[in-house]
């Protein structure tokens, strides 16, 4: 970071270590919130803007201009935005200043994007793909059966699966149990591991090195004292990756699988609130985006009850 004023930077550090804290934000989103903020005041060092009472309404309509041209999506330029209005806001109720000119910021708008989920052969392709790999079978499995997100599954201990069946099979009650613990805002959720999830979990049990310190589910080959051998969001994400190509799946991500989890279940009758518990949704709204009809459907639609 460049050199703020030290009243400005004092300031700084009190927002990081007593308002985030204070707040209950995830680690996650702290470190988020934290980025975001560096990065504005780097980008108001640079236009020579080291105190706070130098900074007005256009610098930070600039900054946001600046990360447009640099074709940051929507999505992130607002979250970005939110951490400079949590930022600014801290400073008001601290009497830093009287003023909270990032009131005033206007949020960028969130583009409407088409939400990328795989199709019934893509999945199949990729299930193909893992099969032999108890590894990537487990994180393939638990992403397309249960819908948790990529922090979730990294957060993931031993003692989070609260029941797991001694035997496999497609009964309900002899579904498994995963306790998702401090998701999405910090809220704890139950989430089931239906037949292929257990049968893909089990057989990586079974392989998942005995000799490691952390009570990881999914671990790295990597074990550095940093982590004690959990492996990052990013070495999930680059496992993901390497499946999607050999099975030819293009356009997609870790989130696709939650998405085609979610599409998946609702279009074969699932109810859509046992959907937004699974989920983890704040709220049914959030949801119902799934509601929308395939392009598959919306073909055949088309064909049988034209005018």
């Amino acid at each position: 970071m460049n050199k703020l004023s030290a009243d400005f930077q004092e300031k700084f550090n009190e927002y990081e270590q007593v308002f985030l804290a204070s707040h209950n934000y995830s680690l996650y989103t702290r470190r988020a919130y934290l980025i975001d903020i560096t990065q504005l005041l780097d980008f108001l060092a640079s236009k020579g803007l080291t105190t706070l009472q130098s900074i007005s309404l256009r610098d930070l309509d600039a900054w946001l201009a600046e990360l447009d041209r640099k074709s940051l999506a929507g999505t992130t330029r607002r979250r970005k935005a939110s951490s400079v209005k949590s930022f600014f806001d801290f400073l008001e109720r601290s009497d830093f200043v009287s003023k909270n000119i990032a009131k005033r910021l206007i949020m960028p708008e969130i583009e409407t994007k088409r939400r990328r989920r795989l199709s019934k052969e893509e999945y199949q392709r990729l299930e193909a793909v893992v099969a032999n790999k108890p590894k990537k079978a487990a994180i393939i499995q638990i992403f397309l059966q249960t819908g948790i997100r990529l922090s979730e599954l990294v957060n993931l201990d031993l003692r989070d699966v609260v029941r797991f069946p001694k035997v496999i099979s497609p009964k309900p009650e002899d579904a498994g149990i995963l306790s998702i613990r401090s998701g999405k805002r910090k809220k704890d959720r139950i989430v089931p591991l239906n037949e292929k999830a257990c049968s893909a979990l089990k057989i990586w049990l079974q392989e998942r090195p005995k000799d490691i310190k952390t009570e990881a589910i999914i671990t790295s080959k990597f074990r550095n004292s940093k982590n004690n051998g959990r492996i990052t969001p990013g070495g999930i994400q680059k496992i993901v990756r390497k499946c999607f190509m050999e099975a030819k799946i293009y356009g997609a991500s870790v989130h696709t699988l939650r998405h085609t989890c979610a599409s998946w279940y609702l279009k074969n009758g699932a109810k859509l609130t046992s959907i937004r518990d699974m989920l983890g949704h704040s709220n049914i709204a959030t949801t119902s985006i799934y509601l929308t009809e395939d392009e598959e459907q919306m073909i055949q639609d088309s064909q049988q009850y034209s005018l």
